[in-house]
C-alpha cells in the first residue's frame, strides 16, 4: 500500500491517525513540479521499493515521468524533452473511471 500526501506542512503536532504510518515510513512527501502526476509518482514506489534502494524525492518524481512517458507513449525519454514538457504541463491528471483498467493492464498492478 502506497500513500502519498500532498499539503502544506502544519505546525505543531502531526494528525494522530497518520502517526502510525509515518512511524512505519509508509508516507511520502514527495515535493514535485508536476502536480497532475501524483499517481504516477505514487506508482514508482510500488515499483521500485525503499527497501532496494533509498531514492530521493527528485528520483520519485523522474521514475514518474518516465513511467507517463511508457503509458502514454510519448516521443523522448525524460522531462526536458519538449514534447514531454508540454504533455505533463497539459497533463489534466489519472481518470480512474475510464484508465484504471488499461492501467492496471499495462503495469501488471491491482486498483
Amino acid at each position: 500500500m502506497v500513500a502519498i500526501v500532498y499539503r502544506i506542512p502544519l505546525a505543531g503536532r502531526a494528525i494522530p491517525a497518520l502517526e502510525k504510518f509515518i512511524k512505519r515510513r509508509e508516507i511520502h512527501y514527495i515535493e514535485s513540479p508536476y502536480p497532475n502526476n501524483c499517481f504516477f509518482e505514487a506508482l514508482s514506489n510500488l515499483s521500485k521499493p525503499d527497501q532496494e534502494r533509498r531514492l530521493r524525492p527528485s528520483d520519485r518524481v523522474a521514475k514518474g515521468v518516465k513511467l507517463i512517458i511508457q503509458y502514454y507513449g510519448l516521443q523522448g525519454n525524460s522531462a526536458k524533452c519538449k514534447t514531454v514538457q508540454q504533455f505533463i504541463t497539459n497533463y489534466q491528471g489519472f481518470n480512474i473511471a475510464s484508465e484504471a483498467k488499461q492501467i492496471a493492464k499495462t503495469f501488471n498492478i491491482n486498483i
